[in-house]
């Protein structure tokens, strides 16, 4: 899953990754990538919760990719939900 990082900062390594991983996932967050403008930047909590909310939806676990925000991130839902990560 290319997690909390835009879907077009990622958008030429997909289609090699999709050769080797089951699925890939590419989430934008709210008011970034192709999703519609958000009112105010959401918070680490915020984008914490939407992407386990999304890892819960689709099942899991996951190797999450990040880069910058998107790594932190993916490194914080390790700590809370580790359940929901299988790699970083």
């Amino acid at each position: 899953m290319l997690s909390w990082s835009i879907f077009i900062t990622f958008s030429q390594v997909i289609p090699g990754l999709a050769e080797v991983a089951r699925r890939v996932i590419a989430i934008d967050l709210p008011g970034s990538g192709f999703s519609p403008p958000a009112a105010e930047p959401p918070g680490i909590e915020t984008c914490v919760h939407i992407h386990a909310a999304v890892c819960d939806l689709l099942g899991g676990p996951w190797a999450l990719v990040g880069n910058s925000l998107g790594g932190a991130l993916a490194a914080e839902l390790a700590i809370r939900r580790p359940e929901l990560v299988s790699a970083l």
